[in-house]
């Protein structure tokens, strides 16, 4: 079964592309990248705010501790085993598994698309290099 992309991973990969044209912030690349992939309605009302922080703090933009967190753990296991492939279900799965087991949360936490984010820009190598970033 083929994993499809998520609006959030669409919205990294644009915002990303919207970076390298000239957009000042990653935070601002993101905001046009989520206006373009949803609709008014949805923008306003979501405004994707677990996968905007997770993918700002890949970028050293963010400013939740929290999806640094996540995506800093989903990067050790990306980088411990580059050939492994998962869904982002999969990765968030062993994500609060690990950070459960080094005691950074007490407790799985709901699942909002955040490794989509990373995914996405992992599977295209747009993740900053190891230590440049998070």
């Amino acid at each position: 079964m083929r994993h499809t992309r998520s609006r959030c991973a669409e919205m990294a990969l644009r915002a990303v592309e919207y970076r390298k044209l000239g957009v000042p912030s990653y935070k601002d690349a993101w905001e046009m990248a989520s206006k373009e992939v949803t609709d008014e309605r949805d923008y306003r009302r979501e405004k994707h705010f677990s996968p905007r922080n997770t993918f700002l703090a890949i970028f050293g933009e963010g400013d939740v501790k929290e999806n640094a967190e996540y995506a800093k753990e989903a990067l050790v296991i990306l980088r411990k085993d580059p050939d492994k492939t998962f869904t982002p279900r999969e990765l968030w799965k062993k994500v609060m598994q690990e950070l459960m087991y080094k005691r950074v949360i007490e407790k799985e936490k709901a699942y909002n698309e955040q490794m989509d984010v990373v995914l996405a820009l992992w599977n295209a190598k747009l993740i900053p290099e190891e230590g440049s970033s998070i």
